[in-house]
C-alpha cells in the first residue's frame, strides 16, 4: 500500500481497482446476511492492525474485509477502532454475572410477610416488599423466592388455615367465658 488509502497486492488490480474475493461488488453494503452478527475477534484485531500499522483509512477497512458472509460497514470499523481506542483490546469481554439471590434482610422480610398475610397475591406481597425495603421485586421474582425457601401456594394455604382455625378456636374460648352457649348469642 503505497499511498495509505486502501488495499495493496492481490485485492487491487494493476488499475488500483479493488478485485478478488473482498472486492467492492462482493457484498453489498448494509446486506441483510450480515446485519446482527458478531464479528469475529480476529477480523476485530485484523481492522486494527490495518489501521495502526498500514494507515488504512475507515472505508479502506470496511471496503477490505467485506466476504460473502460477512458484511461490513464503516460503522462497524469505527466501533471496532473506538473500542480499541478506549479499551486497548477488542476482544469480547464475558458478562458479568447478576445477584440471582434476595438478599438474606429482603428475604426474611417477605417470609414475615407472608407468614403474618398468607392470603395475598404476589403482587400484593411485592408491593409491600417494595415498601419495607425500597427495592422493587417482580411477582415472578417474588414466587421464584418462596418456591426456593420451601413455600407453595399449598402450604400457605394449609397456614392460613390452621392459623384461622387456631384463632377460631380462642374466639369460641374467648367468647365461652362469657357465653355459657353459643346458642345464647
Amino acid at each position: 500500500m503505497a499511498d495509505g488509502g486502501g488495499p495493496s497486492g492481490a485485492d487491487v488490480d494493476d488499475d488500483g481497482d479493488p478485485c478478488g474475493p473482498s472486492a467492492a461488488g462482493a457484498a453489498p453494503r448494509g446486506a441483510r446476511a450480515g446485519k446482527g452478527r458478531l464479528l469475529h475477534t480476529q477480523l476485530m484485531k485484523a481492522m486494527v492492525w490495518q489501521f495502526l500499522f498500514l494507515g488504512w483509512d475507515v472505508v479502506a477497512i470496511a471496503e477490505n474485509n467485506r466476504t460473502f458472509d460477512n458484511t461490513v460497514v464503516e460503522s462497524t470499523v469505527r466501533a471496532v477502532l473506538k473500542r480499541y481506542e478506549d479499551t486497548g483490546f477488542v476482544d469480547y469481554l464475558p458478562r458479568a454475572s447478576r445477584e440471582r439471590l434476595m438478599p438474606l434482610e429482603h428475604l426474611n422480610m417477605l417470609l414475615s410477610i407472608v407468614g403474618q398475610n398468607p392470603w395475598l397475591y404476589l403482587q400484593e406481597i411485592a408491593d409491600t416488599l417494595r415498601v419495607m425495603t425500597g427495592a422493587t421485586y417482580t411477582r415472578n421474582y417474588v414466587y421464584a423466592s418462596l418456591i426456593r425457601a420451601g413455600y407453595s401456594h399449598k402450604v400457605m394455604v394449609r397456614a392460613a388455615a390452621q392459623r384461622d382455625q387456631l384463632q377460631r378456636a380462642q374466639y369460641w374460648e374467648d367468647v365461652s367465658m362469657y357465653i355459657p352457649h353459643p346458642s345464647c348469642l
